[in-house]
């Protein structure tokens, strides 16, 4: 069950847990961490990341969760970063 006035969750031992959704459900403006630093900038950040590590991946820097998911969803890219990041682990 979930307090919207707080944004916890009951949990079935009775204890709580916080949802990171808002209770009015805008989930582009909330905020993730304590320094402030919004989803969106995260998923920016991500992007950059990916596209420095490969840059023939050329995701877009406005790059969508959508566009993001269908260029991951099939697990060649995430190898690709492993054996970037540690050479020869993962067989392409």
């Amino acid at each position: 069950m979930m307090d919207s006035s707080s944004g916890n969750h009951k949990t079935e031992k009775g204890g709580t847990s916080t949802s990171s959704v808002p209770a009015n459900g805008d989930m582009f403006g909330r905020v993730v961490n304590g320094t402030g630093e919004t989803e969106g900038k995260r998923l920016a950040f991500l992007v950059e990341w990916l596209n420095s590590l490969l840059p023939d991946l050329g995701l877009p820097e406005t790059a969508s969760y959508e566009d993001l998911r269908s260029v991951l969803i099939d697990g060649t890219i995430l190898c690709r970063l492993l054996n970037r990041l540690r050479p020869c682990s993962v067989d392409e």
